[in-house]
């Protein structure tokens, strides 16, 4: 669901914060969940509890320093990339991209 992806970044982005690993740096987020990308960009939806996560992480910018960036990617292209959208969204970030491959082959930017 949407709200269980946000709440995973949310809570893996307070873990970096907290380490002090986000302090000063921008964070890029590829995601293909395009609700969570516009609600991120908007700063709110109809759904208070994914307005919530988004008030969460913008207090992790200004408390950090840290820049936010998400951006949306076709699930297809996730998947090429190695990212196996079902493992991300049970926190398993040990496997391809997530595990330390390489990305910049597949993202469009």
């Amino acid at each position: 669901s949407n709200w269980r992806e946000a709440m995973n970044l949310k809570l893996k982005v307070g873990e970096l914060a907290a380490e002090g690993r986000l302090d000063n740096k921008e964070l890029w987020v590829f995601t293909d969940n395009s609700l969570y990308e516009i609600t991120s960009y908007k700063g709110y939806s109809s759904s208070s509890k994914l307005t919530a996560i988004i008030f969460r992480l913008r207090k992790v910018e200004r408390d950090t320093g840290c820049i936010l960036h998400v951006i949306h990617i076709a699930g297809t292209r996730m998947k090429e990339a190695g990212i196996d959208i079902d493992r991300l969204s049970r926190q398993d970030f040990v496997e391809g991209v997530m595990g330390g491959v390489g990305p910049w082959n597949y993202i469009p930017l």
